[in-house]
């Protein structure tokens, strides 16, 4: 596994905790910043250049 996708599944791992924080203290602003960063995650590790 390479490392740029060691660093993409940590920082998915770190959004969903800063969902869960947003989620528990009702947090909009923290959720809002999770969920965005969450999804720009999500495309980088999605996204496979051959």
């Amino acid at each position: 596994m390479k490392t740029i996708y060691k660093v993409a599944i940590f920082g998915i791992i770190i959004q969903v905790g800063g969902i869960i924080y947003g989620i528990i203290n009702n947090a909009q602003d923290v959720l809002v910043m999770s969920i965005l960063f969450l999804f720009a995650t999500s495309i980088s590790l999605i996204n496979k250049k051959k």
